[in-house]
């Protein structure tokens, strides 16, 4: 994401190149650094 300075993605369910998929979501940087925090946390015995 940071080599192609691309901030946001869909999350996608279902679907092959030929069918259908549905977005079901946006996945952002700040929910990848909050999440990595959050298991950081959790690793070095902090409180969740």
């Amino acid at each position: 994401m940071d080599t192609y300075n691309i901030g946001r993605l869909p999350v996608v369910k279902g679907g092959t190149e030929e069918g259908e998929k549905e977005l079901v979501g946006i996945l952002s940087r700040s929910d990848i650094i909050r999440e990595h925090c959050r298991r950081w946390s959790f690793f070095k015995g902090g409180a969740s």
